[in-house]
């Protein structure tokens, strides 16, 4: 997990990041979902961006 944090994850030959502005997550078998390390829900789930929702301070 710590490539993940450093965000090094992204060099491994088996890891791809896409962008998108919709994501949707499907399982085959009933299947528990994570955000930031808290359960959420389950699959199927529609993931959506939301144009300036969120204020980030840099």
């Amino acid at each position: 997990m710590p490539k993940v944090y450093k965000g090094t994850h992204l060099t491994h030959p088996k890891v791809d990041a896409y962008r998108a502005r919709e994501v949707r997550v499907e399982a085959e078998r009933w299947t528990f979902l994570q955000a930031d390390g808290e359960l959420i829900g389950e699959a199927p789930v529609t993931f959506r961006v939301v144009p300036q929702a969120l204020r980030v301070r840099v």
